[in-house]
């Protein structure tokens, strides 16, 4: 169990630190956050960590988080990708919906499988650990409302692949991107189980929705 906790762990570390650092380039402004904290816990290497990230680190907390200075949430981004902003907002727009849409444990996996879905790390044993369960608990509570992680995932996925076709300034590789897909084939074999079309072939029987 160890072996497979340790590179999520390592994983939304580095990412407090990507984010970070890409938040100084995007700003031109140097600083600390005011507060981060991760939900897996750690009881080495606490200074480096401390030293990285410049700020109060806890650990064994409820949710990952970056608390930032009013001031730096204010700033200007020098090199704005409206593009990209599009995109973002479309996503966190659909994630928002899908999230409303279901209720009990159901919504709970929806709501971490939004910030996991990206990563990659959408997982059940991932999942189960953020919200303070053991995998094996966790799947018999979703059975219990008559589903499981794997049904969850996949309609969370489908749902939102409709949804971000629509929008056709969103290639197909960012849209497999979204969705926790490491590659475009993953995501074209899915899709075509799904609905017995390629992606591509599906986006043109529909009207844009993005500009």
């Amino acid at each position: 169990m160890q072996e497979f906790y340790e590179p999520h762990q390592q994983f939304f570390e580095l990412l407090a630190l990507w984010f970070i650092r890409t938040l100084h380039r995007q700003t031109n402004v140097d600083f600390a956050p005011l507060r981060v904290t991760f939900t897996h816990a750690r009881d080495a290497d606490l200074r480096e960590v401390h030293r990285l990230l410049r700020c109060p680190v806890e650990f064994a907390q409820t949710v990952d988080s970056w608390v930032l200075p009013q001031r730096i949430i204010d700033l200007s981004v020098v090199s704005g990708d409206s593009h990209l902003l599009r995109i973002l907002t479309v996503h966190a727009d659909e994630l928002l919906t899908e999230r409303h849409s279901v209720t009990g444990l159901q919504r709970m996996v929806a709501d971490q499988l939004i910030s996991l879905l990206p990563s990659g790390e959408s997982r059940a044993a991932a999942v189960a650990q953020r919200l303070n369960m053991s995998t094996r608990s966790f799947t018999r509570q979703l059975a219990k409302e008559g589903t499981t992680f794997a049904e969850i995932l996949e309609r969370l996925r489908r749902r939102l692949a409709s949804r971000y076709l629509t929008h056709d300034r969103m290639s197909i590789k960012q849209i497999a991107w979204l969705l926790g897909y490491s590659q475009v084939g993953a995501f074209n074999h899915a899709y075509r189980r799904w609905t017995g079309a390629s992606p591509a072939r599906a986006r043109q029987r529909q009207p844009p929705g993005l500009p």
